[in-house]
């Protein structure tokens, strides 16, 4: 039986890393995106990068998407390249 496969958006703040790490444990395929767009409005204190970094170190179902979802042509490109889920 394949895996079981998602996406998740805002994949590295703090809602979205945690369904990442929940699915991941259910051995669920995880498509994360996220552009770190918080560093943009808020500094880089802000910055979800951390998180990412460690989301990719241990989790080897996980896997990053740099993406803005406000961008249309990429969000079709992400389906295209890695859909369904």
């Amino acid at each position: 039986m394949a895996a079981k496969r998602a996406l998740v958006t805002g994949s590295s703040d703090l809602v979205g890393s945690e369904m990442v790490k929940f699915l991941c444990a259910k051995d669920w395929k995880v498509f994360g995106v996220d552009n770190n767009i918080r560093a943009y409005l808020f500094g880089e204190d802000a910055s979800t990068e951390p998180e990412r970094f460690k989301l990719d170190n241990d989790l080897s179902n996980f896997f990053h998407i740099p993406v803005d979802i406000r961008n249309e042509e990429e969000v079709k490109k992400v389906f295209k390249s890695y859909g369904p889920f």
